[in-house]
């Protein structure tokens, strides 16, 4: 009965799943003894590193060396003078330039137009003739004044013979020799002579204001005659310099108002462009300028500047001498760039004694041409790169252990296919003048080129 027992509980057991799992483990244990005993004894593998390589560039050494920097920019030329012929005066016109039409040249100090002149010379002879009356009328008033001097001395001395003779009498009275009314009579002649010499005095007084007077009026009557001599000369309008003349509108026996223009005449010797820069390359044109208290916009930093104008292309290309003169008063509010204004002398100036800034023998630069106007700075030790070689503001260099750097740099102006360099590269380092594709920082490359 227990055998039985036991056996059943042995079946129950060995049908149950618990069981069957159990029986799984002692074959993995085994497994990971064996696998544990087979890599202990197992022997390394020899590692081979693989050896890397060198991609190949083209550079080149950079330098400093004596450079001119340079801007571009365009502007139209414009005459530096223009004159706008507007009579002072009125009339009729009775004279004019025999080439007085638009587009003929004329010269310094030529008559351009007469006016009619008559009335203006009579009233020059009347206002002559108001001056000799002032003249006339303070020299009376001085001799009147002289007049009244003397006469002042009589008096005086009459007055001095009364009072003695006053005193006479009364002591005649005192004698019983005067009677009173003889003394009151000589008493009335002293009173009397006494009154004259003060309106005498009076009169005198009143000449320095009297003479005042007239000298005032005669300083108006001079003043009129000047004004009046003034229209008589403004009766003729000469060149004040040398040009050409333009929206001519004028013809003999007219009549001309005072105020209104008639002709206009642009000078020819000098020229005028305006070219429009951008901000930034302004600035580093003139970063040589080291005054921190010195704007953008101050006219000192066009001093040490030199300007060449270009017209035309080919053979028909013109190259003119200029100078930077001054800025526009302001940003363009377009574009937002900078006008600087570039003055370009054309000779033919014979007061100013200056020659042609033009090629020899080449048409001088006549306004409304389209120009190219380059703005050149001092020359200086700069480091100069191909613009190819640039990415945005970044460049390639190869450093001492032939590797592969990436450099930021600041960059200057452009000058044709190359830039400027003003900061972040050194004398005699390699550049790498094409980017590899791609370029890794860092990478080992075999440099071409160079020294």
């Amino acid at each position: 009965m227990a055998n039985h027992r036991h056996r059943n509980w042995f079946g129950r057991l060995m049908n149950s799943a618990s069981w069957r799992r159990w029986l799984v483990l002692p074959p993995i244990g085994f497994g990971l003894l064996v696998f544990v005993w087979v890599a202990s004894r197992r022997k390394p593998l020899p590692r081979v590193q693989p050896e890397e390589t060198r991609l190949t560039v083209p550079v080149v050494t950079v330098h400093y060396a004596p450079t001119e920097l340079a801007v571009s920019g365009y502007g139209t030329a414009q005459p530096a003078r223009v004159w706008s012929a507007t009579p002072e005066v009125s009339g009729r016109v009775v004279e004019v330039h025999e080439r007085l039409d638009s587009g003929s040249q004329v010269q310094a100090g030529e008559l351009l137009i007469r006016i009619d002149n008559e009335d203006y010379q009579l009233r020059v002879r009347q206002r002559e003739a108001d001056v000799d009356s002032a003249e006339a009328q303070l020299a009376e008033l001085a001799a009147s004044r002289a007049a009244d001097e003397e006469s002042l001395k009589i008096d005086d001395a009459m007055l001095e013979v009364q009072r003695a003779e006053l005193e006479r009498r009364l002591v005649l009275q005192k004698r019983n020799a005067a009677s009173v009314g003889e003394v009151d009579q000589a008493r009335q002649t002293l009173l009397q002579q006494r009154q004259s010499v003060q309106l005498r005095r009076n009169s005198l007084s009143l000449y320095p204001t009297k003479i005042r007077s007239a000298e005032a009026a005669l300083k108006t009557a001079k003043a009129r005659l000047e004004e009046a001599k003034r229209d008589l000369e403004r009766t003729t309008l000469r060149a004040p310099f040398s040009g050409r003349l333009s929206s001519v509108n004028l013809e003999i026996a007219q009549f001309v108002s005072a105020g209104v223009s008639v002709f206009e005449i642009q000078e020819n010797a000098t020229v005028e462009v305006e070219s429009q820069f951008s901000i930034p390359r302004l600035e580093s044109l003139l970063l040589n300028y080291s005054d921190p208290k010195v704007g953008l916009m101050d006219p000192r930093l066009l001093r040490d500047l030199n300007a060449v104008v270009e017209v035309g292309e080919g053979p028909a290309r013109r190259v003119f001498k200029g100078k930077p003169i001054r800025f526009t008063e302001s940003l363009d509010q377009q574009t937002r760039t900078l006008g600087v204004v570039v003055e370009v002398r054309n000779g033919g100036d014979e007061s100013s004694g200056s020659e042609t800034t033009a090629s020899k023998g080449s048409l001088p630069l006549v306004p409304g041409e389209f120009c190219e106007v380059r703005l050149v700075g001092e020359p200086a030790d700069r480091i100069v790169i191909p613009r190819a070689s640039i990415d945005g503001d970044e460049v390639y260099v190869v450093d001492d252990e032939s590797r592969l750097r990436r450099r930021v740099v600041v960059l200057g102006p452009t000058q044709g296919d190359t830039r400027v360099v003003i900061g972040g590269l050194n004398d005699g380092e390699l550049l790498v003048t094409r980017f590899p594709r791609p370029a890794i920082d860092g990478q080992l490359v075999q440099p071409l080129g160079g020294e």
